[in-house]
């Protein structure tokens, strides 16, 4: 899908600012591809604005948010995300009637700002594992697979440092039943894939972010903008979905396609919606 840019800006390396610019300005006119993604299961946004709403258009029940408060979003918001304490009772819970099952295939993105050690993110259960991001340690994830039949765990977790800590962090997870494989994302980069053969996933119950019910396990830090699809996206598709839930707005985007002018390089305006 293609849309004729309408208005373009400017960053001048000599007042080191943007500048946005008409077309009609210039004698330029430029086409940009837009990636198209799936429908969602749900967006839950997390913030102030919006609070436990749902923005997808499957309007999910409204998340419950307990003992968490209002912290600065990725977007630079200072109520752009909801803080969690590393309690058992701070936490948040979305209802699932079914409309959250994706059970044959997945993707789960979200901001994530770790500020503990270790701690649940998101768990398909209030009590019981069942698929699960979580932090163990400050810069490493881990991914629970729960066997929806057996009831038996596939655990995959990153190698190294790749999350940056006490920083926004977009994370993201797939796992495909076509090629069998689980998918690790960080700051659009593909850090862990594993093939761990074909699984029908335990999503089948309600969501908990911060941790489960029973556990010490309880994430301490910030959570923005939790994406749910039931196919695995690819990369150009998660870095599309990257700020689907930022206020609408005029954001700059840098476009490879766009040629040098003067001593400026042109870059893309886009209107942003949560839609």
């Amino acid at each position: 899908m293609y849309y004729t840019v309408q208005t373009i800006c400017y960053y001048s390396y000599l007042t080191h600012s943007f500048s946005p610019t008409l077309l009609t300005d210039i004698a330029y006119v430029d086409l940009v591809l837009v990636v198209e993604l799936p429908r969602t299961l749900a967006v839950y946004a997390l913030d102030f604005k919006r609070r436990g709403r749902d923005l997808s258009r499957s309007k999910n029940p409204t998340a419950r948010l307990v003992g968490t408060r209002y912290g600065q979003g990725p977007d630079g918001r200072r109520d752009g995300s909801t803080q969690f304490y590393g309690r058992r009772n701070s936490y948040v819970e979305i209802p699932n009637t079914g409309r959250l099952d994706a059970r044959y295939s997945i993707t789960v993105l979200i901001w994530v700002f770790n500020e503990g050690r270790s701690g649940v993110i998101l768990n398909y259960g209030r009590r019981r594992r069942g698929f699960q991001l979580r932090m163990i340690s400050q810069r490493v994830l881990q991914v629970l697979i729960v066997r929806r039949t057996r009831r038996t765990t596939i655990t995959v977790q990153t190698r190294g440092r790749v999350m940056k800590y006490r920083a926004w962090n977009y994370v993201g997870v797939t796992y495909d039943e076509r090629s069998h494989a689980v998918t690790v994302w960080v700051n659009m980069k593909a850090v862990l894939t594993r093939r761990i053969g074909r699984v029908q996933l335990e999503t089948s119950k309600v969501i908990r972010l911060g941790g489960l019910i029973g556990s010490r396990d309880y994430f301490r830090g910030r959570l923005f903008c939790l994406q749910l699809y039931s196919v695995a996206l690819y990369r150009k598709q998660i870095d599309e979905a990257k700020k689907r839930c930022f206020l609408k707005g005029i954001i700059c985007y840098q476009s490879s396609l766009l040629s040098y002018r003067l001593n400026a390089v042109q870059w893309v305006i886009k209107v942003n919606s949560s839609e």
